[in-house]
């Protein structure tokens, strides 16, 4: 992933401070997809809900500056293909998989996602046999 430069950076800083209304260090979901949109890249719900569960190790809810620039550099390194299967991936990766594959999602992160969206799911039902 190429590095930001330091007008990137800087633009990233001011629209991040523009929203971190109380000077916690961090932002929540609504002030995220603010900075996205005033920054010209307008998220959907689900690509913001997917963006956070990327970033927040913690479960918080909130992403501070550097998990924002991490995220920031991350969507500019990616292709953007039309191709479902990147978007597969990437919501695969913010359930907690690997991407290699390697590590199949976590059901505390994919339960928390799906009550945050209101969707009764039972994951039992689809539990490896």
């Amino acid at each position: 992933m190429p590095p930001l430069t330091k007008e990137e950076i800087k633009q990233c800083k001011e629209a991040f401070d523009a929203f971190d209304e109380d000077r916690s260090g961090s932002i929540d979901l609504p002030n995220l997809k603010l900075i996205l949109t005033k920054m010209g890249c307008p998220p959907s719900d689900v690509e913001l809900h997917l963006m956070m569960a990327k970033v927040d190790r913690d479960s918080s809810q909130e992403m501070n500056f550097a998990e924002f620039l991490s995220q920031v550099a991350r969507e500019q390194s990616l292709p953007k293909p039309e191709d479902a299967d990147v978007d597969n991936r990437e919501a695969f990766e913010a359930m907690g998989g690997a991407s290699d594959l390697s590590e199949g999602a976590k059901i505390e992160k994919l339960t928390s996602f799906l009550e945050e969206f209101g969707l009764q799911v039972d994951l039992n039902e689809y539990e490896p046999k």
